[in-house]
């Protein structure tokens, strides 16, 4: 009998195959294995990503630089010393050109210095002038440049700021 009571034991409440259970280990172990290989796989992901927008980034970034090199190379309104471009652009104002003076300024400033003068008086305009010479007298020293001689500043009466192209001509970047 009692070995009866052991089958119908078997038979009531059966093991689980051992079949079964491997299948659910090998399927529970692959289950880990491809988050672990996602998790690595979206990190990877990420950092190549990042790279590639940085050496893009780079590149963008150079070639902007390079276009403003060439912009800079093709502009040739300006002097070969602060002083001349100076005299330059006084000679324009005088005249009434304001288009032409308003080249011997970098680019992104022209369009300022063009609004000013549709501005400005014939009075202000003579006061301006006469700042301009006054400037212009105290140009020709050498106090004005800064360390590696691309930049210079004449501070009397008024400001005025000019900067070294690569071309080898002076801009006006401010009065």
């Amino acid at each position: 009998m009692v070995e009866n009571e052991s089958l119908l034991d078997r038979q009531v409440n059966p093991d689980p195959p051992k079949s079964n259970r491997r299948k659910l280990r090998i399927i529970f172990i692959a289950v880990v294995l491809f988050g672990l290989g996602a998790l690595v796989g979206n990190g990877l992901y990420r950092y190549y990503s990042a790279v590639n927008s940085l050496n893009q980034y780079e590149k963008d970034y150079n070639a902007r630089i390079e276009a403003e090199r060439l912009a800079k190379m093709a502009d040739t309104y300006g002097g070969k010393t602060p002083a001349e471009t100076l005299s330059l652009y006084i000679e324009a104002v005088k005249k009434g050109d304001y288009e032409l003076a308003s080249k011997y300024f970098v680019e992104k400033d022209r369009q300022v210095d063009l609004d000013n003068f549709s501005r400005s008086t014939k009075e202000s305009l003579q006061v301006y002038i006469s700042n301009l010479e006054f400037a212009l007298a105290n140009a020709n020293d050498d106090n004005g440049y800064n360390s590696d001689k691309t930049a210079y500043i004449i501070d009397k009466p008024i400001l005025l700021d000019f900067v070294f192209y690569p071309n080898g001509i002076w801009k006006l970047t401010e009065i």
